[in-house]
């Protein structure tokens, strides 16, 4: 997606960052930005303060917030609430 609005495409990565010392998992987001011609060394966008179980997790690009730039969003399995019903969820970054 276009993740910095200049009209070229750029690369996202939703990365498993592994295990903290307070053992949560570590999520990170990078963001390789384009000239049109190379990928730029990425930068971090995002690090997670929580975690995030990988196979309930599904990352997508879009503009989800209207401002003309993809933004990332990871659709996420919620499992079950107290009452039965599934929950999901949706982050955006």
């Amino acid at each position: 997606g276009d993740f910095n609005g200049d009209g070229k495409d750029d690369l996202a990565v939703f990365y498993n960052g592994g295990q903290a010392a307070d053992g949560k998992s570590v999520s990170l987001v990078f963001t390789f930005t384009s000239n049109g011609a190379v990928f730029n060394n990425p930068t971090t966008s995002w690090t997670s303060s929580g975690s995030f179980d990988w196979s309930k997790s599904k990352p997508v690009p879009g503009d989800f917030n209207g401002d003309g730039k993809d933004d990332l969003a990871v659709f996420y399995n919620g499992g079950q609430a107290a009452d039965g019903k599934s929950v999901s969820l949706v982050f955006t970054f």
